[in-house]
């Protein structure tokens, strides 16, 4: 979302994420509600305001997850899978829809013990600047995981 500038006027910004489309509209509607009443507080005239990008919500393959996440338990232990899966934004959504193909999107630590300490707070996600995920942790499994996965979706015809 942006709002346009002119040379007397301010230019705002934002990109947002969410995790479906109805958080979306509740993102937008508050943000909207929130430049015009500045607008209107500071006395300006009614913003112009516009999307200029949208990301649709990453909506993962119900079928598909199931069977990667027996492929992933499988290589990386139960112990180590979320409980849940979960809804976000992601532009790579758009890989999956504009092929017609199924898709799955998970998210993989390669946090350290230092990193995951109560005391130092959760670790930072990955859009922020301080994210770090540990190369020594994280590479060598996300590779097996990806070559597991891959492979779980192959078809060989007899």
């Amino acid at each position: 979302m942006c709002i346009r500038d002119s040379p007397d006027t301010a230019r705002l910004c934002i990109n947002t994420r969410f995790r479906d489309e109805e958080t979306r509209a509740i993102i937008n509607t508050g943000i909207e509600r929130i430049v015009r009443a500045e607008a209107l507080a500071a006395g300006a005239p009614e913003p112009l305001i516009r999307q200029i990008r949208q990301v649709d919500a990453t909506v993962n393959d119900d079928a598909a997850v199931a069977a990667l996440r027996d492929v992933i338990a499988a290589e990386l232990g139960e112990e180590n899978l979320a409980g849940e899966t979960f809804g976000f934004s992601e532009d790579f959504a758009v890989l999956g829809q504009s092929a017609g193909a199924r898709s799955v999107f998970w998210l993989f630590g390669g946090f350290s013990p230092a990193q995951l300490n109560p005391a130092q707070g959760e670790p930072a996600s990955n859009h922020s600047p301080d994210f770090y995920a540990d190369p020594e942790l994280s590479l060598e499994p996300a590779y097996r995981v990806g070559a597991c996965a891959l492979y779980s979706q192959l078809r060989v015809d007899s």
